[in-house]
């Protein structure tokens, strides 16, 4: 009874020594836009919109929403097209649904397509 005590004792401490290990490669912060590509539809509101991306970070259909908080780099159109070309930056998380969907931090393009 008692060796099942201490292997159980050392198991724990083992454990625990590990999963206290740091990371060994720093998470990388992709600088640019997350989302990048052609709006393929826009919401009934107009704060929605689904691009086709072709960036490293998401490649294919993804709903971008906007609200008060998504900010509009100079210049940038605040009215969304179909055809747009269009770029966002994401700083939270995409939902992995299909189509993916995330919020617009910033919106850096939504220009005609040319």
């Amino acid at each position: 009874m008692k060796q099942i005590i201490i292997i159980i004792f050392i198991c724990t401490i083992a454990f625990g020594a590990l999963g206290c290990a740091k990371a060994e490669e720093p998470v990388e912060i992709m600088e640019g836009p997350q989302v990048a590509g052609i709006i393929q539809d826009v919401s009934e509101d107009g704060l929605s919109v689904l691009v086709d991306s072709k960036t490293d970070m998401v490649s294919g259909l993804i709903w971008m929403k906007t609200d008060a908080q998504t900010v509009f780099d100079d210049g940038v159109s605040r009215t969304f097209m179909i055809g747009n070309n269009s770029a966002f930056i994401v700083t939270g998380g995409i939902m992995e649904s299909y189509p993916m969907q995330a919020y617009a931090d910033v919106v850096v393009k939504n220009d005609p397509e040319e």
